[in-house]
């Protein structure tokens, strides 16, 4: 390349960067000069109308005082006194007012006791030997679980014994006999036994007991 023509281009080049260094400083210049004058930038887009838009001011919201003034007093003590007043001087368990009615306590039931035995006695036969016709038999006499007895007599009628001989008991009347002297006092379940010889018929039967009757 001739060098008239790039002596050219170097000079077209310079020129063209001083024109642009120029307006940079004028820009530069311009913004300095508005900024300090307060003005904002000019606004573009959706920034215009937002800034055509009125904005309301917050409302207020400052919460009431609910708490009560400092002038007013306010009585803590709400529960009611339980104990006695002291000018009264009344005790501190309280009566019973005269509509209650007191429960009475219940009857006293009490069992009537039996009443007590009265004296008594029984008499049993024990058959002790028998031959031919003629038995020997025991007469076992007990007081009963009453009263002590002071005497007993016993009926000895029994069918087909004839007694011709006896010993710890008396005759009395009939085929009634009764205690001697020494073994008519029995305490409650003591016992004493008498006896007898009798003569039998073939079919004669002895019972197991016979009649007792304590005596005075």
């Amino acid at each position: 390349m001739p060098t008239e023509k790039v002596g050219g281009l170097h000079g077209t080049w310079l020129k063209l960067l001083g024109v642009i260094s120029i307006a940079v400083v004028v820009v530069a210049v311009w913004q300095l000069t508005a900024s300090s004058r307060g003005d904002d930038p000019p606004p573009t887009g959706d920034g215009a109308e937002l800034s055509s838009m009125e904005i309301s001011p917050a409302p207020d919201t400052a919460v009431a005082d609910s708490s009560p003034s400092s002038s007013t007093t306010t009585n803590l003590s709400t529960s009611p006194s339980v104990g006695p007043s002291s000018d009264s001087g009344s005790s501190a368990s309280p009566e019973p007012s005269a509509e209650e009615e007191i429960p009475e306590p219940p009857p006293e039931t009490t069992e009537a006791a039996p009443p007590p035995a009265e004296p008594g006695c029984s008499a049993a036969l024990r058959l002790d030997h028998s031959w031919r016709g003629y038995v020997q038999v025991a007469v076992v006499v007990t007081a009963s679980d009453g009263e002590r007895i002071d005497g007993w007599k016993v009926d000895l009628d029994v069918d087909g014994v004839e007694i011709y001989q006896f010993w710890n008991m008396s005759h009395h009347r009939g085929d009634t006999y009764r205690n001697e002297h020494w073994n008519g006092r029995l305490s409650p379940g003591e016992e004493t036994e008498a006896a007898f010889l009798a003569e039998v018929g073939r079919h004669y039967e002895l019972p197991d007991s016979v009649p007792c009757v304590p005596v005075a």
